[in-house]
Formats: structure tokens, sequence, C-alpha cells
């Protein structure tokens, strides 16, 4: 039998740290991890304990600082990683949690500073 729990943690001013919900006692839905100020940290979707889809984390400003593709627990697909300011920082592929094909690292402005092929 399937039993719903969410396990909620706080911060010691009242905001909500953790929101993870479990089935049969693993990870499976969307959970998500705040800042102290309420702001949204990370947002990973597990299917009964193992990571699935896109995990999303942001600065504490709001603003997106990276989104990683999962698969089976294991990095598969685009990462992106973000400067502070909203521009694109690294733009990589990953096939079983191992790069692969072309990483591009920019600077603040958008410039190609770094290239290699995986």
């Amino acid at each position: 039998m399937e039993t719903d729990t969410y396990i909620k943690e706080y911060y010691e001013n009242g905001q909500i740290e953790w929101d993870i919900p479990k089935v049969n006692k693993r990870r499976h839905g969307i959970a998500r991890n705040y800042y102290s100020n309420g702001q949204l940290k990370i947002e990973r979707i597990y299917n009964f304990g193992k990571t699935e889809g896109v995990e999303k984390m942001w600065y504490p400003d709001g603003t997106l600082r990276h989104e990683t593709t999962y698969s089976d627990n294991k990095r598969n697909g685009s990462h992106k990683s973000y400067h502070r300011n909203g521009n694109i920082e690294i733009d990589e592929t990953y096939e079983d949690d191992k790069k692969k094909g072309l990483f591009t690292r920019y600077d603040d402005q958008g410039n190609v500073v770094y290239q290699k092929e995986f």
C-alpha cells in the first residue's frame, strides 16, 4: 500500500527550508529547497527515489543559477549555468553522468572564453 507523506523542515524564522514529497519512504514528486528569505533555491523532480527531469537552482535574488537534466539519477542531457546577471556561463551536455560533446564557458558579457570537445 502506497502512503504519501511530505517532509517539511523550517528555518528558525518560520520560513520553510525543505518541502519533500515521499511515497513509501522514497522521494517522489517535486522537492523544493528555499533560502531563509522564502526565495526558491532548488527544485528537483524525483521518481521513486531517483532524480528525473530538469533540476533548477536559483541565486538568492531569484535569478536562475543552473538547469541540469537528469535521467535515472544521472546527469543526462543539457546542463547550463548562468552568471548572476542572467547571461549563460556554461553550456555542456552529459551522457550517463559524463561530459559529452562541446563544453563552452562564457564570460559575464556572453563572450566565449573556453571550449573543449568531450
